[in-house]
């Protein structure tokens, strides 16, 4: 009987342990996903940013250009209604 008992003692011992290999493997293959999951967004956000930079750059550009566009109307307007003519034309 006791001989029967330490058979299945270390049948169920073999078990534990491939049990635990299965799990430690497991466990490293999340680890392994997450952590590659954690590189994807980063560099997802790290490309967004610089996307967000580039439409803000973009726009403080085309804001400049307009507010300079409306500086030359009025500076237009301004000689012509001192001097009575178009000063540009000149």
């Amino acid at each position: 009987m006791m001989a029967c008992e330490n058979v299945l003692f270390q049948e169920l011992k073999q078990n534990k342990s491939a049990k635990n290999v299965v799990e430690n493997s497991l466990s490293a293959k999340k680890q392994n996903q997450q952590q590659i999951i954690a590189e994807a967004e980063q560099h997802m956000s790290k490309d967004h940013q610089a996307h967000l930079d580039f439409e803000l750059r973009r726009f403080k550009r085309r804001r400049l250009l307009q507010y300079h566009q409306l500086e030359q109307n009025l500076l237009h307007e301004v000689s012509l209604m001192w001097f009575g003519f178009d000063s540009l034309a000149l």
